[in-house]
């Protein structure tokens, strides 16, 4: 049933496609974009962080999900157009992990997606790294409880050089109790309420944020001061052996349990063979990892995390303002 459903959804949706259904979904996509950005908490920082990092035209200058103009002014032929080019068997891989006998489960796949009409297959973008921020800084407001900070870096794409080496920074930065700015900063200090520290190397680019929820009372500056001695600390000075072996544990356990289930896995073999073309690819990306050193890791924060490199974005509280937020200043970065 489960392919059945899949194969007539790719194959047969469009044929049911009216502007009667098209503009109900128009109002529950405008409606899932009011909960999770206007009236989400800081929902509107994330719209904001896109078009401050990234310059106009980057495929990551706006929201997936489209402003209220964008779907208002959206058609039924849009979309049609939309799901011809990019939801083919040409652009789509097919994942069925459990407990199945795998001549059954071909010809049910056969079966269903056999017959569905080619396409050519889209040509897919180049990586679109992006050396420094359009803006230095971006000062917001929000009607929420704690103030945060957050220092955006352009990353890696994906399995890009250094990808490997700043995943493994940002875990030694703020992964878990031990980290270091989890540890100074929440634990000794308890000048903050949160702190997150992460690499999102997507397919085509990367940043490298570090978030942080200050406790009510705390100001930016002492926050910032922490952050500063730190991140000059990791390009200084190779991390400890200790630090990077935690490091490359608590990745390896993630990546364990999250392929304990069938869905886990599913989504693993999947993830692999989009990017790199290999569903078995999981030993070659656990060698990127195991073959990391301190040293290595120390170049790469040296060049990446350079503060000339960085957006700094503040949220702070204030009632009056929505609660995703609101932009109320920002300055461009300074031609270099």
């Amino acid at each position: 049933m489960a392919i059945w459903l899949e194969s007539d959804r790719m194959g047969f949706l469009l044929d049911t496609l009216g502007d009667k259904s098209f503009h109900n979904q128009q109002d529950v996509v405008r409606n899932e974009r009011r909960q999770r950005y206007e009236m989400g908490p800081y929902g509107n920082m994330y719209k904001a962080l896109g078009e401050a990092f990234y310059p106009a035209g980057h495929p990551y200058h706006h929201d997936v999900i489209g402003s209220h103009e964008d779907l208002v002014a959206a058609s039924v032929e849009d979309v049609k157009a939309f799901f011809r080019t990019w939801y083919t068997p040409a652009n789509a891989t097919l994942t069925i992990v459990g407990d199945l006998d795998p001549f059954e489960t071909k010809n049910l796949v056969e079966k269903y997606f056999g017959p569905l009409a080619g396409a050519p297959r889209p040509r897919a973008l180049p990586t679109m790294d992006v050396d420094r921020p359009v803006k230095d800084k971006v000062e917001m407001e929000a009607n929420v409880q704690l103030s945060r900070l957050v220092y955006a870096y352009p990353g890696v794409h994906g399995f890009g050089p250094g990808d490997a080496e700043l995943d493994l920074v940002s875990m030694v930065l703020g992964s878990g109790k031990a980290s270091r700015l989890e540890r100074r900063l929440v634990h000794e200090l308890k000048i903050a309420q949160r702190v997150d520290v992460s690499h999102s190397s997507t397919e085509l680019a990367g940043t490298f944020d570090v978030s942080v929820d200050l406790k009510p009372g705390k100001s930016f500056e002492e926050v910032r001061k922490v952050i500063d001695e730190e991140l000059e600390r990791v390009r200084r000075e190779p991390v400890a052996m200790v630090e990077l072996d935690r490091a490359r544990t608590k990745m390896e356990a993630q990546f364990v349990m999250s392929s304990e289930s069938n869905q886990g896995r599913a989504s693993r073999l999947q993830f692999y063979n989009h990017y790199m073309g290999d569903p078995g690819y999981a030993e070659k990306d656990f060698a990127r990892y195991r073959s990391v050193t301190p040293e290595q890791m120390q170049h790469v924060a040296a060049e990446k995390l350079d503060p000339s490199r960085r957006l700094v974005l503040t949220v702070v509280p204030n009632k009056n303002a929505p609660i995703g937020g609101r932009v109320i200043g920002a300055t461009p970065t300074a031609a270099k």
